[in-house]
């Protein structure tokens, strides 16, 4: 490469070219030099020599690189011209070697203030963004989906073969003729206006598929017929192409739906049964079950209540065929968070469940009234608990996995009661024993989640009209308040011994329970069984 001092080529410059990965900063004596051309240092000299501040280069000066003010780079400073490879080096440097403003550190304290005056803003918007987030993951796999199916009837090129830059003018009179498209070999007979399909008429695809109805501006809109090579017929409104308004779709299977429409999808009240007897009624968006609806199944079993995404999710209310019941909180077709579940021989459930099993606090009461009230881990009694015979006694004990460890002595009730024992590790001598109980309270009576989760869940029964209100006044937690009410009472009048307070429960002192405890049965750690 020659040494070109005479012209503005730059190839002084393209010789300062590299890759950044093997860039090695030159000396800070030398920097601003660097950020020159050859030109520019030759007219700097020039200009210095002469006496004259201003340089006449056609470039603009190097800014240097100790000052930089990004201000200072406008059109008027650059003429509209992008800055030399030397130029944004040297900026490139700057960046580089600026120091990094330290963060203002918080302390545990601090934060802990900032978090608890700024909850409620904090939770509106992490609401907002986990919302953002399923809208847009939902909205990403419907475009998945529309690209990956291949349009094969109402094509655009098939609109437009006709209009020959025509355009619509209303006054123009309807025609009738027979047209046979190039581009799909389909025939449409039918009104015409101009080039547009306009009226009625008859649009058949060489498969066989089939359009009757009305069209209006070369789209098919207003009342049609669709029926698809394979059987499946659509009748009902129509806008732009796409099946919009209130119609019917029947499946060659002689699956069928009925209800509203917007571009194609099932969207609104809707109702869909298919040949097994099998029917939903509710609401649809974007072609699937959300919102509130009401499912038949062929067996006999029913479920009404919220969906999200064609599965049972929310608050809803579970009928099994053999008389089984629940109703709560559902996550993905299984019960989740809090719910009240019976059979039919007057078994009854009451608590939190977790992944479709019993877990947290929760009541159970046998048939013949005896009871448990305590914690449970993965649909089995485990940790703290009070069982009542159905004579009334009751004890306080230690269960792991389903069965009776030991009933409590006295001094580690009132330890418990007085928080001077707050740690399973001096309860249970298994470590696996101990760590199912992470999370889990060390106390008889139910978690303050307990009151507050059954007063969501009447609020949401009455707000849907589930016809469960027997299920809701079988509480479970208000009969146990009750009978401490009663044996409040019997104690003030001197009537029985006194009794021991243990979270709104009541421990009899010397009543020792002579029968053994009953373990909840393997049926029920999955009650929801099979049916969903």
């Amino acid at each position: 490469m020659g040494n070109c001092s005479t012209c503005d080529c730059r190839q002084d410059e393209k010789r300062q070219e590299f890759n950044d990965n093997q860039f090695e900063r030159p000396s800070s004596s030398a920097s601003d030099d660097y950020t020159r051309t050859k030109a520019q240092r030759r007219q700097n000299s020039e200009s210095s020599n002469s006496g004259v501040k201003k340089s006449t280069s056609k470039f603009p000066q190097p800014i240097p690189q100790h000052n930089f003010n990004p201000q200072l780079i406008d059109d008027k400073t650059t003429n509209h011209k992008p800055l030399t490879t030397s130029q944004a080096n040297g900026l490139r440097f700057t960046f580089q070697n600026k120091p990094i403003p330290q963060l203002q550190s918080l302390q545990k304290e601090q934060l802990t203030s900032l978090l608890s005056s700024h909850e409620g803003q904090i939770i509106r918007i992490q609401a907002v963004w986990r919302g953002y987030c399923a809208r847009l993951i939902k909205y990403r796999a419907l475009q998945q989906i529309a690209l990956a199916v291949k349009k094969k009837y109402f094509l655009d090129e098939e609109f437009q073969e006709t209009l020959q830059k025509k355009v619509y003018r209303e006054e123009t009179p309807l025609v009738e003729r027979q047209h046979i498209y190039e581009c799909s070999g389909a025939i449409y007979q039918g009104q015409w206006k101009g080039g547009f399909r306009h009226g009625q008429g008859i649009m058949v695809w060489q498969d066989g598929a089939r359009y009757e109805g009305t069209w209006a501006i070369g789209r098919a809109c207003g009342h049609g017929v669709f029926t698809h090579s394979k059987g499946e017929v659509y009748e009902g409104e129509w806008k732009n192409d796409k099946a919009h308004g209130f119609g019917q779709y029947t499946h060659s299977n002689g699956a069928k739906y009925l209800g509203h429409w917007i571009a194609d999808l099932q969207h609104g009240q809707g109702q869909e049964s298919w040949p097994d007897g099998s029917q939903f009624i509710g609401q649809y968006e974007e072609g699937r079950k959300n919102g509130v609806g009401k499912y038949y199944w062929a067996d006999g079993a029913c479920y009404e209540g919220q969906w999200e995404d064609n599965v049972i999710a929310g608050y809803g209310f579970y009928h099994w065929s053999d008389g089984r019941r629940y109703v709560g909180h559902w996550r993905a077709n299984i019960m989740d968070e809090y719910g009240i579940y019976t059979w039919q021989d007057g078994r009854m459930y009451e608590g939190f469940y977790k992944d479709d099993k019993k877990h947290g606090f929760g009541i159970y009461t046998w048939s013949d009234q005896k009871r448990y009230a305590g914690w449970w881990c993965h649909g089995k009694q485990h940790g703290l608990g009070i069982f009542k015979t159905k004579e009334g006694k009751k004890r306080l004990g230690l269960w792991e996995d389903g069965k009776k460890l030991r009933w409590l002595r006295q001094e580690e009730i009132a330890a418990i009661e007085l928080g001077s024992l707050n740690e399973y590790t001096t309860l249970y001598t298994d470590s696996e024993s101990i760590s199912k109980l992470e999370g889990f309270p060390l106390q008889f009576g139910p978690p303050m989640s307990y009151s507050i989760a059954r007063q969501r869940l009447a609020q949401m029964v009455h707000e849907m009209g589930l016809p469960v209100q027997d299920m809701l006044d079988r509480d479970s937690l208000g009969a146990v308040e009750q009978e401490e009410e009663q044996q409040q009472v019997t104690q003030n009048t001197g009537e029985k011994s006194s009794p021991r307070h243990t979270g709104g429960f009541i421990v009899g002192e010397g009543n020792a329970v002579k029968e053994e405890v009953p373990q909840v049965g393997q049926a029920d750690d999955n009650e929801s069984g099979n049916s969903l």
